[in-house]
C-alpha cells in the first residue's frame, strides 16, 4: 500500500522511536522544519544515496567502511590504500580515467551548479528579512548529507592523512529517524502563511488525481493538484484544462445538454461531512446510475387517452421507450464527454424534465396544493428558455406566448381545483394578457372581479394592467380605475379591527396606489390635479378637526360629513398645507379670522424664439405650478382649464387612515412626490417605498459628514424642488408625526439647502424637544459636516453630561450618541482619542466623569490597559444580553449601535482583524434571532462595510477581496441598496477585472424574479464606465435590450428614456425613432416621451406629418396639452418649413408616401 499523502495538522507518534525494529520512516510535516542535530548527542544517520550508478556507491561504500576499520591500529592498511590511491592518481595523470572517476566529476560540477542555485534562492527570500546561510540549510527529510566524493574528502587532512576520532555509537545498521523536530523554526511562515513552495517535498497523490464518489473521467487538474489554492475537477484529458475566458468553456457552461454535479447543500447535511453514515439522511452518498429500462419507465408514466406526448403532463415520446430507437448524432451532442470515460451527472435538460415529471404528479396526487401549482407555473419559464437558447436572458415575444399558451393549461386545471385562489387567479390572468388580446383580456378582468371582489391583490394587478395596456389606456379611465379600487380596499379596512395588521396592511396598500396614481397624474401632465390630491388627504387625515365640531351624526355617515366640511374649507380659499399662511383645516375653523388666501404663483413661461417654435411649444408643456383659484387674476379658464382645481376632481381619491404607523407613511409618501429620496425607518430596501430609492432610513447617510461619505440629499439635486414648498410642509407636518426621524429628515434638508439655516433650525427645535437626544446627534452632525468639530465636540458633551437625568424612555438614544462620538474622533484622526470616549462610555455608570475635561485631554494618550480590558467586558456582555429572549425594546433598538461601537474600539485598540470578528459575529446572532433580510440586518452590513472603506481610504494595509466579500453577501441579500453597488462598483473599478462587477450584477441584481428598474440602472452606468477609454456600445445596448423586455421593468418611463437618449447621442437616429414608438406603447401615460421628437437632434428623423400625428395621439389618450400646437407661435401651418422641419428629397417623400398609404389601408383593415 502506497504511503499517505503528507498530512498538514498531524506528527508521527514520538513514543515509537525506540523500537528496535526496522521502522519506516514518517513523511514529513507541511508545519515544521528539521532542527539542527547535534553530532555528539544523537545518533549518526545513514548518507542518502543519489539516483543512478549504483556500482560507485557500492564501491564507496566498501572503501569507506574499510577505511573506518584501519583508524582501529591498522597503519598497513593506511599504507596500502595510500599507495592505492597513488595508482590512481599516476592513471589520472596518464589520462588513464575510469567511468566511476569521471561520474565523481560531474557530479562535482552539479553540485556547484546547484549552490549557486541555492545561493540565489536564499538571497531572494532573506531580502524581505533575516538573512539564511545557505550551508545551515537542512533537507525536508533531516540533515543535509554531503556528497560521496566530499565524504572522502573530509576524511583526510591537508597532508592526506585521516585525523582520528572517537568510534560513533553502536546502532542498528537498517534503524531510521522517524520523526524530525524544529527547535529553531521560521518567522517567514507566520508572515506569508504557509511554507516556501522550494521547502516542500513533491509528492504525488494516489489514484492519479481520483476522487472518492466521482467515476475516473473525472480528476484532479494538473494546474491545481499542488498548489494548496483549491483543487479544480475536469475531464481527465492530455490537454490543458480550458478556464472560464475560454469559449469552449462558455459553451459547455451554456448549453443545456452538459450533465452537472449537484453539491448537498448545508441544510441537508448539518455535519458538514458527506461521507459520515446517516440512519435518516440517505442522500450524502453518491448512487451510482442505474440506466432505466423500458419497463420502469412505462411504469413511471401515467398516460391518458388521447394525451400527445408534448403535453405538459410529463409523458416521454415514444423513442425514449425505445433504446433502440436512438439517433447517434443527438446522443453525441448531448454528451460534449462521451469520449472520456465520464459517466453520471444530469444535464439542465434533464433536470427540468424530471422536475416536470415530479410536479405533475405531486398536483395530481394533491390538487388544492397552491404552492405547488403555482411552482408548475414556474418552471415553464426555466423549460422555455433552456428549450430557446439557454438561461441567462429574457424571453422574446413569441417566447412568451407559448409558454403563456402552456401556463393556462395548467393554471385551468388548478383552478378547478381552487377557483378562489388569489395567486391562481393573478397567474392565470397574467398568462391570458399574453395571449388573448387586449379587450378580451379586460372583459376576463372584468369577470373575475365581479366575482371576486374581496381580493384586493386582484385591484391592485387590475390597475397595474390598466395604466400600462396601450389599447385599453385613457388618463380618465385609468382614474376611474383608481377609485373603484380606492373603495373596494376602504371597504375591506373598515372591515378589520382597529389597529390589527391585516388593516395596516390594507392602509399601506392604499397609500402606495394613491402615490402610484398621482404620480401618473404627473407624468400625464396633470401636475396641479396631483398635488392638489395629495393635498386634500394630507388635510383630511392629518388636520381632521374632531368629530363634534363637524356634525353629531351617527359614525356611519362621519366620513360623509367630513368630506363636506373639507369642501368648504376647500373651496373657501384658506392656504393648504405647504402653502405660505397655511395653518391646517382645523387651525382655520377654530381661527378667529379666515387667513387670506396666498398670493398668486403664475405659471412659469419660458423664452420663445422665433428661429425654433417646436422647441419654444415642447419647453412650455414641460412646466408645472401649483394649483390655482379660481379668482386668481391670470386664470383663463378657457386657455388652460385644469390649473383650477375643484374639490369634485379629488374627492374620489380621499381615504383615511387610522393607525400611527400608516400615518407616517402617508407623510413620507408626500415627501416621495415632492421629489426628496427620504423614507420610513425600520424598512429595508426591499420594500415599495425603498426599490428606487438609496438606502435604509440611518443618520449616517444623512448629514455624509467629513470625510466624504454617503449623503441621501444634495444641494446639487434639489433643482427640481420647491424649496419653499417642502419647508412649509415639514414644519407643517412635524408636530403631528410621531417619528424622530421626520425631524432629522428636516435637518437633512435644510443642511443641503443651507448648513446657517440648519443650525438655526436644530436650536430652535432643541428649544421645545430638549430630551430628543436623536436630535442632538442631528445637531452635531450639522456643525460636523460644516467642518466645525470643536462646536461638534461640545454638542455631544453638553448630550451626555446631562442625559443620565432624563427619564429612562428619554434615555434610549444613549448609546447612539456614544457611538457617533467615537466615530467623529475616529474618522477625523483621533484614534486614541476615540478609544477614551468608548472606554469612557462603558465606565459612566460607575464613576463619575467629566466629559468637558475629556475633550481637552491629549489625543494621542492611551488609556490604561485595566479600563480597555474592563470596557471590552462591557461591549461584551452588553451585545450578548441584547440577544437574550426577554430582552427590553430600548436594548433591542441598539444592538447596531453598541455592535459598531465595540467595532471602532477593537480597531484602536487592537486592530481591524478584532473589529472585523466583532461584527461578523453579530452579523451572525441577527441571523440567528430571526432578523434576516429586514432594516436591522441591513444597517448593520452597512457599518460593516463603512469600516472596511474607512480603513481602504485611510491609507493603512487594505485587501480588496475582504471588502469583496462583505460586499457580495450584502448584495446578495439586499440587492436594490445603490450603497452597496457603489461601493462594489468603486472596489472593482481599481483592481481592473471587470467580469467580477458583472458577474456579481447578473447573479443577484438582474434576476428576473427579483429585479427593478433601479438594477437596471445601475448595471448600465457600471457598463459605461467600467473601461475608462470608451464603453461597449453593444453590452450598454444588450442591457436596455433585456430590461425594456423584463415583464417586471419593461414600462419603466425611466429606462425607456435613457435609452432612446443613448441612441441618439450615438447617432442611431433610427433606432431610437423605433424606440419612442415603442416606448409610448409600453408607457403610454408619459407625455416626455410624446414631447422628446419636437427637440433636436432627434427632430431630424420625423416629418412634419409624423409630429402632428404625435401631437393628435397625445390628445386622443386624454393627456393634457397646455398650448395647442396649430395656435403656437406664427404661422401655424402643417407644411415641413413651417414646422422647422427638413424637407426630403423627391425620392425620398415618394416612399415614404407610399409606405403611409400602405400603412392606412392596412390599418383601416384591421383586424382582417
Amino acid at each position: 500500500m502506497a504511503p499517505p499523502p503528507p498530512s498538514f495538522s498531524s506528527f508521527p507518534d514520538l513514543s515509537s522511536g525506540s523500537s528496535s525494529g526496522k521502522v519506516k520512516p514518517a513523511p514529513p510535516s507541511f508545519n515544521s522544519f528539521p532542527a539542527a542535530r547535534d553530532d555528539a548527542e544523537s545518533p549518526a544517520r545513514p548518507t542518502k544515496r543519489p539516483r543512478g550508478n549504483g556500482a560507485f556507491l557500492d564501491g564507496l561504500a566498501d572503501e569507506l567502511e574499510a577505511t573506518g576499520k584501519s583508524l582501529s591500529g591498522a597503519s598497513g592498511s593506511r599504507e596500502k590504500s595510500a599507495s592505492s590511491r597513488s595508482r590512481d592518481k599516476d592513471k589520472d595523470k596518464d589520462g588513464h580515467r575510469s567511468s566511476r572517476h569521471g561520474h565523481g566529476e560531474r557530479e562535482r560540477e552539479k553540485d556547484k551548479d546547484r549552490e549557486r542555485d541555492e545561493g540565489r534562492h536564499h538571497k531572494s527570500r532573506s531580502s524581505k528579512g533575516k538573512k539564511r546561510d545557505p550551508d545551515e540549510r537542512e533537507s525536508d527529510y533531516g540533515v543535509k548529507t554531503d556528497k560521496p566524493y566530499k565524504l572522502v574528502k573530509s576524511l583526510l587532512n591537508n597532508d592526506g592523512k585521516r585525523p582520528e576520532s572517537p568510534p560513533p555509537p553502536p546502532q542498528e545498521k537498517d534503524e531510521k529517524r522517524l520523526f524530525y523536530s524544529d527547535r529553531r523554526g521560521d518567522e517567514y511562515n507566520i508572515r506569508y502563511g504557509s511554507l516556501h513552495k522550494g521547502d516542500i517535498p513533491r509528492y504525488r497523490r494516489l489514484g492519479a488525481g481520483r476522487i472518492v464518489g466521482l467515476n475516473a473521467g473525472l480528476r484532479i487538474t494538473k494546474e491545481t493538484a499542488y498548489t494548496n489554492r483549491g483543487l479544480e475537477v475536469g475531464a481527465h484529458t492530455s490537454y490543458r484544462t480550458p478556464r472560464y475566458t475560454d469559449p469552449r468553456s462558455l459553451q459547455h457552461a451554456t448549453s443545456r445538454h452538459t450533465k452537472r454535479l449537484t453539491l448537498l447543500s448545508s441544510s441537508t447535511n448539518p455535519s458538514n461531512d458527506p461521507f459520515l453514515p446517516s440512519p435518516t439522511n440517505t442522500t450524502r452518498f453518491v448512487p451510482f446510475p442505474v440506466d432505466p429500462t423500458p419497463a420502469s419507465l412505462l411504469a413511471q408514466l401515467e398516460f391518458e387517452p388521447g394525451q400527445d406526448y408534448r403535453s405538459i403532463a410529463g409523458l416521454l415520446p415514444p423513442s425514449a421507450l425505445d433504446p433502440t430507437d436512438i439517433n447517434e448524432d443527438e446522443e453525441e451532442e448531448d454528451d460534449a464527454y462521451s469520449g472520456l470515460g465520464i459517466e453520471g451527472g444530469e444535464s439542465h435538460s434533464a433536470f427540468l424534465a424530471r422536475r416536470a415529471v415530479e410536479l405533475d404528479r405531486a398536483v395530481r396526487s394533491d390538487p388544492t396544493n397552491v404552492t405547488l401549482w403555482i411552482d408548475f407555473v414556474a418552471l415553464q419559464d426555466d423549460i422555455a428558455l433552456s428549450s430557446f437558447g439557454g438561461a441567462g436572458r429574457s424571453q422574446s415575444k413569441k417566447e412568451r406566448t407559448s409558454t403563456a399558451e402552456i401556463k393556462l393549461s395548467i393554471l385551468d386545471r388548478a383552478l378547478v381545483a381552487n377557483p378562489s385562489s388569489e395567486l391562481l387567479l393573478l397567474a392565470y390572468l397574467r398568462a391570458v394578457s399574453e395571449v388573448w388580446d387586449p379587450k378580451a383580456v379586460r372583459g376576463k378582468w372584468d369577470e373575475v372581479l365581479r366575482k371576486h371582489p374581496g381580493l384586493t391583490g386582484l385591484w391592485i394587478e387590475y390597475v397595474g394592467w390598466r395604466q400600462t395596456s396601450w389599447v385599453n389606456f385613457d388618463v380618465r379611465d385609468v382614474v376611474e380605475c383608481f377609485a373603484e379600487c380606492f373603495k373596494v380596499l376602504g371597504a375591506a379596512a373598515e372591515k378589520e379591527k382597529e389597529g390589527s395588521t391585516e388593516r395596516e396592511i390594507l392602509e399601506g396598500n392604499e397609500i402606495y396606489l394613491f402615490l402610484r396614481c398621482c404620480l401618473m397624474l404627473r407624468q400625464a401632465g396633470f401636475a396641479e390635479r396631483a398635488l392638489a390630491a395629495f393635498q386634500s388627504l394630507i388635510e383630511l387625515n392629518f388636520f381632521r378637526p374632531p368629530p363634534s365640531t363637524i356634525s353629531p351624526s351617527p359614525p356611519h355617515s362621519y366620513l360623509n360629513r367630513a368630506f363636506d366640511s373639507l369642501e368648504s374649507f376647500w373651496d373657501s380659499g384658506a392656504p393648504r398645507i405647504g402653502e405660505p399662511g397655511s395653518l391646517g383645516w382645523s387651525n382655520s375653523l377654530s381661527a378667529s379670522t379666515t387667513p387670506p388666501p396666498p398670493p398668486s404663483r403664475p405659471t412659469p413661461v419660458p423664452p420663445t424664439t422665433a428661429d425654433d417654435p417646436l422647441h419654444s411649444w415642447s419647453s412650455l408643456e414641460r412646466t408645472h405650478a401649483l394649483p390655482a383659484r379660481p379668482d386668481d387674476p391670470d386664470v383663463d379658464d378657457d386657455v388652460d382649464p385644469y390649473r383650477v382645481v375643484l374639490f369634485d376632481d379629488v374627492r374620489d381619491f380621499l381615504f383615511v387612515v387610522h393607525s400611527p404607523d400608516s400615518r407616517t407613511q402617508l407623510a413620507y409618501a408626500f415627501l416621495t412626490f415632492l421629489g426628496l429620496p427620504f423614507v420610513p425607518p425600520d424598512f429595508p430596501t426591499s420594500t415599495a417605498f425603498s426599490t428606487d430609492g438609496n438606502a435604509p432610513a440611518s443618520v449616517d447617510g444623512l448629514f455624509g459628514g467629513r470625510p466624504k461619505w454617503f449623503e441621501v440629499v444634495r444641494k446639487g439635486e434639489l433643482g427640481h424642488v420647491d424649496v419653499e414648498f417642502v419647508r412649509n410642509v415639514f414644519t407643517s407636518l412635524r408636530p403631528f408625526v410621531q417619528d424622530g426621524f421626520f425631524t432629522l429628515d428636516f435637518f437633512a434638508f435644510e443642511s443641503a439647502v443651507s448648513p446657517k439655516l440648519a443650525v438655526k433650525l436644530a436650536k430652535t427645535v432643541l428649544r421645545t424637544e430638549r430630551q430628543n437626544l436623536s436630535l442632538w446627534d442631528g445637531y452635531a452632525r450639522i456643525e460636523r459636516a460644516r467642518g466645525k468639530l470643536v462646536e461638534a465636540r461640545q454638542v455631544y458633551v453638553t448630550a451626555l453630561s446631562m442625559y443620565r437625568e432624563f427619564e429612562p424612555r428619554d434615555q434610549i438614544d444613549g448609546p447612539l450618541l456614544w457611538r457617533a462620538w467615537a466615530e467623529m474622533e475616529w474618522e477625523s484622526g483621533r484614534p486614541m482619542l476615540a478609544l477614551q470616549v468608548l472606554v469612557t462610555s462603558a465606565n459612566v455608570g460607575t464613576e463619575h466623569v467629566d466629559l468637558a475635561s475629556l475633550a481637552h485631554v491629549d489625543p494621542n494618550a492611551r488609556p490604561p490597559p485595566a479600563l480597555i480590558l474592563k470596557a471590552r467586558q462591557h461591549y461584551t456582555s452588553l451585545l450578548e444580553s441584547s440577544f437574550q429572549p426577554s430582552v427590553p425594546q430600548s436594548t433591542l433598538r441598539n444592538r447596531n449601535h453598541v455592535a459598531y461601537s465595540f467595532a471602532i474600539f477593537e480597531y484602536c485598540s487592537t486592530g481591524l482583524a478584532a473589529a472585523v470578528a466583532v461584527l461578523e459575529q453579530h452579523l451572525f446572532r441577527l441571523d440567528c434571532a430571526g432578523a434576516l433580510g429586514g432594516a436591522e440586518h441591513e444597517e448593520a452590513f452597512m457599518s460593516y462595510a463603512k469600516l472596511l472603506y474607512r480603513r481602504a481610504s485611510g491609507g493603512g494595509g487594505f485587501r480588496p477581496g475582504q471588502l469583496r466579500d462583505v460586499l457580495e453577501r450584502a448584495i446578495k441579500e439586499f440587492p436594490n441598496n445603490s450603497l452597496f453597488l457603489c461601493l462594489f462598483y468603486h472596489n472593482e473599478l481599481r483592481m481592473k477585472i471587470q467580469n467580477r462587477v458583472r458577474r456579481t450584477l447578473e447573479l443577484s441584481v438582474l434576476a428576473d424574479k427579483s429585479v427593478t428598474s433601479e438594477g437596471w440602472i445601475f448595471a448600465i452606468y457600471a457598463e459605461l464606465h467600467l473601461d475608462a477609454r470608451s464603453h461597449n456600445v453593444c453590452g450598454v445596448r444588450n442591457l436596455f435590450d433585456r430590461a425594456i423586455e423584463n415583464p417586471r421593468t419593461r414600462s419603466s418611463a425611466s429606462i425607456w428614456t435613457l435609452f432612446i437618449d443613448f441612441e441618439i447621442r450615438n447617432g442611431e437616429l433610427a433606432r431610437a425613432k423605433a424606440l419612442l414608438y415603442r416606448g409610448i406603447r409600453e408607457c403610454p401615460w408619459v407625455k416626455e416621451l410624446y414631447l422628446k421628437p419636437f427637440a433636436l437632434p432627434f427632430r431630424a428623423a420625423f416629418r412634419a406629418k409624423e409630429l402632428q400625428q404625435l401631437h393628435s395621439l397625445l390628445l386622443e389618450k386624454g393627456l393634457r396639452v397646455r398650448v395647442e400646437l396649430e395656435e403656437f407661435g406664427e404661422g401655424g401651418g402643417d407644411s415641413d418649413v413651417e414646422m422647422g422641419v427638413e424637407e426630403p428629397d423627391e425620392a425620398a417623400g415618394g416612399l415614404v408616401k407610399e409606405t403611409e398609404e400602405l400603412y392606412e389601408e392596412r390599418r383601416r383593415l384591421m383586424p382582417y
